[in-house]
């Protein structure tokens, strides 16, 4: 079996480093400090057209956190159109996943529409995409539910 190097880079620089160092596959995204966000379509573009790597990418808004509000999510849906435009011939995979709510905080889970014409703006373009599935919430027990359980026992 052939080893697949991935390597999450923050640029069109960092891509082409990767690609010259062999990578086959790159997170490329933007502002890695803040734990990455959508990255520049310029950065995309360039990749595209000058490597022959395979990219995955975030449609991220802003740093903190990946739970996003109805506002939010109309940011990243346009974004998502103008990615899979340019993923399209890239192979490219798109993660989506829905928050968790949580006691910490007000953010609330999108609404199943949304989540599903997330979904459908990047399938209508020939990206794969994956929903992440749900487990433990009934119980509060899927990511963050339980931390935050956790914590409140160690008072």
């Amino acid at each position: 079996m052939e080893r697949i190097i991935e390597i999450c880079c923050g640029s069109y620089e960092d891509a082409l480093n990767a690609y010259h160092g062999g990578a086959k596959r790159i997170e490329l995204n933007s502002a890695l400090y803040l734990g990455g966000l959508t990255p520049s379509l310029a950065s995309l573009k360039l990749t595209k057209k000058n490597t022959n790597l395979k990219v995955i990418t975030m449609v991220r808004p802003r740093g903190a956190g990946f739970c996003y509000n109805e506002i939010e999510f109309e940011v990243m849906k346009e974004d998502a159109k103008s990615l899979s435009k340019l993923l399209k011939d890239m192979n490219g995979h798109v993660n989506l996943i829905p928050v968790n709510e949580i006691k910490e905080n007000t953010l609330k889970r999108p609404s199943k529409k949304t989540i599903e014409d997330f979904e459908e703006i990047l399938k209508a373009h020939g990206i794969e995409v994956t929903v992440r599935r749900e487990m433990g919430t009934d119980i509060n027990a899927a990511c963050g539910q339980l931390r935050r359980s956790y914590l409140e026992t160690q008072k």
